[in-house]
């Protein structure tokens, strides 16, 4: 069974009873690095009233065209049918070191990096290093 990720955000499912019986999905969900970085970006422009991540565009991720808040909500929407506290996120120390990167070129104030990185540390408490 394919999963319909259109069907899924706009029908507003709680969340799919088969997740539970996927041995895999009881460690955790692998976040690679462009969710990652909607769901850190899209957190603090939300918080912050900014749109850093709508700088994230095409040219790092291959996508057409750019990120949107509504990308941030898709996630969240995703994620949350899981049930965000039950199941970990993962990154790697390399999606990481990607994230700090591509969070250099879209963030030009320095204090904005740092309230980020802050931010992430403070209220990401989900996440974790693998």
């Amino acid at each position: 069974m394919w999963f319909d990720s259109h069907n899924y955000v706009f029908n507003k499912y709680d969340r799919l009873s088969h997740w539970d019986k996927i041995k895999i999905i009881k460690k955790g969900i692998f976040l690679d690095t462009a969710p990652f970085l909607i769901l850190i970006l899209g957190h603090y422009d939300k918080m912050n009233n900014t749109r850093f991540l709508e700088r994230f565009n095409s040219k790092e991720t291959k996508k057409k065209g750019t990120y949107k808040s509504y990308d941030y909500d898709y996630l969240i929407s995703f994620l949350n049918s899981f049930g965000l506290g039950k199941y970990k996120l993962w990154i790697t120390p390399h999606i990481f070191t990607e994230f700090i990167k591509h969070l250099w070129t879209i963030i030009d104030n320095e204090t904005h990096f740092k309230n980020v990185l802050k931010d992430y540390l403070k209220t990401k408490w989900y996440i974790h290093e693998k």
